[in-house]
C-alpha cells in the first residue's frame, strides 16, 4: 500500500511526459547520421532558409546554415514569427537584423555553422540556438581576411589547441552533434594530426574541403587525397569541393571511402543538384526559389547576390535579366521579374505587410516585423524617428534622385557610383 502511494507523489504524470518528450527530442538530435549522405555547404548569403528548404526537397540529407558569428546569435533574441511559421532570432543591438531563420520543415535536418574563436563565445552562443538546430558545426575553413583576421576560420586550423577546446567544451555542455569543416594542411601529416586531435576532442563528424588555405574556387579539388584521411579517424568524413551532381557525389563517396559529399557550388547553380533522377532545368528551381524566399521573406539583397553570382547559366553578367537583378530594390522586383508577384502580392494582401514581433520583454508593440525590401527598412527607420507613416509612403513616391557629372553630365543613381565615375575618369 505504501509503495502504491510513493508511486502517486513521485512525479506528476504531465512532468513525467515533459521529460520523455525532452528526451525524445534530445534522442532524435543525437541520432543523426552523418554516413551516406549528400548535403548543402554552408555558404555566406546563400544557404538561408529559402535554399535549405529547397535542397531538402530536392533530396538532400542535411542542410548547413551559412557561418554565423559566435558573438552575433549569443547577442540575439529567439522570437516565434506566427505569421511566417518561424523561429528567428534577431540582434538585440539592431532590432531589423535577423540573424538566424529556421521552421518545423528543417527540424532535425539543419546543422548551424559558427565562426568562433574561443570555447566560452562558442558555447555561449550554442546555448542560445541548441534547442532549434541539429547540430553544431565550427567553421575551421574559410580563408577570407575577416574571419582569419578574427582567430575564427581557417585561423583555427593553425591554433589546434584552441579548436580542440572549442569542440570539448561543446560536447560536454550539449547534447546535440558538434561537428567542424576544416581544409587540407601542408603537408598530410599535418592533416591526418588535426583530424585525429578533433576526433578525440568529441568531434561526431569532419568535413574536409579538399582545397589547401591558398586555393580558390577555381583550382581543382584534391580528392586523391580524401581517402587516406577518410581512413585515419574513425568518425564520419564528408569530402567538399566540386561536387555538382548526385552522380558526382557518389563517385566520390565510392572512390575516396568517405561517409558523404557536400555541395557548394553545385547546389547554388542549381539546388536541384541533388536529385537521384538528375537536375531540373536551372531557370525552374530559381523561380522556386523565388517563391521560397517570398513565402518566407528573405532579405532582397541576398536573392540578389544568389541570382548574380550563382544562376549563372541564367543570369550571365552583361545580359538582360543580369541587369534586372542588379538593378532590383525590393523583393517584389525580383518576384516581378521571375512572374512570381502574383504570389507576392496575394500573401501581402493575405497576412498584411507588416507582422507585430512578438517578444517578451523586447521591443514588444514597438517595432513592426520589417519586409526586408529597401523601401520598408526607409519607412521603419523613419517610424523610429518619429515621422508617420503617411509621410513615409510621400517621401518614397518621390522620384529617385540622380547624381550628375558636371564634367560630362553622366548620371548615376547614387554618389557612390558617381564618385567610382569620376576617380576612373579623373573628372
Amino acid at each position: 500500500m505504501r509503495r502504491k502511494m510513493d508511486c502517486k507523489r513521485s512525479i506528476p504524470r504531465q512532468k513525467v511526459f515533459r521529460l520523455l518528450l525532452l528526451w525524445a527530442i534530445m534522442s532524435a538530435s543525437a541520432a543523426i547520421s552523418f554516413k551516406n549522405v549528400m548535403v548543402l555547404a554552408p555558404m555566406v548569403r546563400v544557404s538561408n532558409l529559402p535554399l535549405r528548404l529547397l535542397s531538402l526537397e530536392y533530396g538532400a540529407d542535411l542542410v548547413w546554415s551559412e557561418e554565423l558569428i559566435a558573438r552575433k546569435i549569443a547577442n540575439s533574441v529567439r522570437i516565434e514569427n506566427k505569421r511566417l511559421g518561424t523561429i528567428e532570432y534577431f540582434s538585440k543591438d539592431a532590432q531589423h537584423f535577423r540573424v538566424f531563420q529556421t521552421c518545423e520543415a528543417e527540424r532535425g535536418k539543419v546543422i548551424l555553422q559558427m565562426g568562433v574563436s574561443t570555447p566560452e563565445d562558442a558555447l555561449a552562443a550554442a546555448k542560445v540556438v541548441a534547442g532549434d538546430v541539429a547540430g553544431i558545426d565550427i567553421n575551421m575553413g574559410c580563408p577570407k581576411h575577416f574571419s582569419v583576421s578574427g582567430g575564427m576560420g581557417a585561423a583555427l586550423l593553425k591554433a589546434p589547441d584552441t579548436a580542440c577546446a572549442i569542440v570539448k567544451t561543446l560536447k560536454e555542455n550539449l547534447d546535440i552533434p558538434v561537428t567542424c569543416k576544416i581544409r587540407l594542411l601542408e603537408s598530410h601529416e599535418e592533416t591526418v594530426s588535426l583530424m585525429q586531435r578533433l576526433e578525440a576532442a568529441g568531434a561526431d563528424a569532419i568535413t574536409v574541403h579538399c582545397r589547401y588555405i591558398s586555393q580558390r574556387p577555381r583550382e581543382p579539388a584534391h580528392w586523391d587525397q580524401l581517402k587516406l584521411l577518410a581512413a585515419a579517424v574513425k568518425v564520419p568524413v564528408l569530402g567538399n569541393g566540386d561536387v555538382y551532381s548526385y552522380e558526382d557525389g557518389q563517385r566520390w563517396i565510392k572512390m575516396s571511402g568517405c561517409a558523404g559529399v557536400m555541395v557548394a557550388r553545385g547546389a547554388g547553380e542549381n539546388p536541384s543538384c541533388f536529385r537521384k533522377d538528375g537536375p531540373l532545368p536551372v531557370a525552374e528551381t530559381l523561380r522556386a526559389h523565388c517563391i521560397k524566399c517570398i513565402e518566407y521573406e528573405e532579405v532582397y539583397q541576398n536573392m540578389k547576390y544568389l541570382y548574380t553570382r550563382m544562376f549563372s547559366q541564367v543570369s550571365v553578367p552583361g545580359s538582360q535579366i543580369f541587369d534586372a537583378f542588379s538593378a532590383a530594390k525590393s523583393r517584389r522586383a525580383i518576384a516581378e521579374l521571375l512572374h512570381c508577384d502574383n504570389l507576392f502580392d496575394s500573401l501581402i494582401e493575405k497576412r498584411g505587410r507588416y507582422g507585430p514581433v512578438e517578444m517578451d520583454g523586447w521591443g514588444t508593440g514597438a517595432v513592426d516585423h520589417p519586409e526586408y525590401d529597401g523601401e520598408v527598412l526607409q519607412a521603419a527607420k523613419k517610424r523610429k524617428r518619429g515621422e508617420g507613416v503617411e509621410e513615409c509612403a510621400a517621401a518614397e513616391a518621390e522620384p529617385a534622385k540622380v547624381h550628375k557629372c558636371d564634367k560630362c553630365g553622366a548620371e548615376y543613381p547614387s554618389r557612390n557610383k558617381l564618385f567610382k565615375h569620376v576617380r576612373a575618369a579623373n573628372h
